[in-house]
């Protein structure tokens, strides 16, 4: 059986369409789990009402605490050898679990393609696009493919096993309201041994002009960029992987920018124990990063890194 969690919050306008796609699935053997999170609107009496017609739904009701509470409030009460996940202002083909279900055998993690649909940006012209790729293999190889298309945070478009999940604890972390959901997937990927990927679709998202960054206030973007590069540098072990490059730059910038005069010792200690030699692949200045790689007590690095950001404004 399949777990489908859909978080849901103030989304009465596109519940309808959600619920009653994934209710039209060509494969039945699933439970779809309805986590309402505190909406103010008509979307908790929305998702009562499906639960009271249809044995498969199970509906869950908690005060507002975000995407990631909410989703682990779904796999804190999954009942399925697998899960996946649905946003509620999305909907879903009918062949979209069937999709999970025919390449789900010996691998402990499925990927599948994503039509983009951006007409409910404001000002935004992009056409429809769809997003997807077929490999099978090892996980290193995957999570590059899966970063160079964009695609390593759709936990919607992923089949995750629940041994997985349970044996190791894993839960989204709530401290992170930006790229949480990446920040789990990069986690769970490190203890799988092989991935699939189908370059069919079978997800229609929506970009929402609420997604769009300057929206957002990013918290804990310094610790999100250290797990993304610590736990994805352990899967690739290659610095020089575009990947990996992205993460440890992103997390240098976070280093720098975040700080304007003065950087907390405690966080450069933390940032130099987890670079090391890396650093020097950063696109940081030759002298910042040569002084952090060579002051692994942070003491004379931290004045370097203040007269970094005051030739960066010059």
């Amino acid at each position: 059986m399949i777990s489908i969690v859909v978080p849901v919050y103030n989304t009465e306008k596109y519940l309808d369409q959600c619920i009653q796609s994934i209710l039209s699935q060509t494969y039945t053997d699933f439970e779809l789990l309805l986590i309402d999170d505190g909406s103010t609107d008509s979307s908790g009496a929305i998702c009562d009402r499906y639960a009271e017609q249809d044995s498969r739904v199970r509906v869950f009701h908690k005060p507002n605490g975000g995407v990631s509470s909410a989703r682990n409030m779904g796999l804190d009460n999954a009942n399925g050898e697998w899960i996946t996940f649905c946003d509620s202002d999305d909907w879903v083909y009918d062949c979209w679990l069937q999709n999970y279900v025919d390449n789900s055998d010996n691998v402990d993690i499925v990927c599948q393609g994503v039509e983009l649909d951006y007409s409910r940006m404001v000002n935004c012209f992009k056409r429809n696009e769809k997003v997807g790729f077929d490999y099978e293999g090892k996980i290193a190889d995957g999570l590059e493919l899966l970063h160079e298309y964009g695609l390593v945070g759709s936990m919607c478009i992923k089949l995750f096993k629940m041994d997985i999940i349970r044996i190791n604890s894993l839960r989204l972390n709530p401290m992170f309201n930006y790229m949480e959901d990446e920040e789990f997937v990069i986690r769970y990927l490190s203890f799988c041994k092989n991935v699939k990927s189908i370059k069919k679709v079978g997800y229609y998202y929506f970009y929402l002009e609420s997604q769009q960054l300057d929206k957002y206030v990013i918290r804990n973007q310094f610790e999100l960029y250290q797990s993304l590069y610590t736990i994805g540098y352990s899967i690739i072990k290659e610095i020089t992987s575009p990947t990996i490059l992205y993460y440890i730059n992103e997390y240098s910038s976070c280093l720098l920018c975040g700080f304007k005069r003065k950087i907390p010792y405690n966080k450069l200690m933390v940032y130099r124990k987890c670079v090391g030699r890396n650093v020097l692949h950063t696109r940081l200045f030759w002298l910042t990063k040569w002084m952090i790689y060579i002051d692994p007590t942070a003491i004379f690095s931290s004045l370097v890194i203040v007269l970094h950001n005051k030739l960066k404004q010059i």
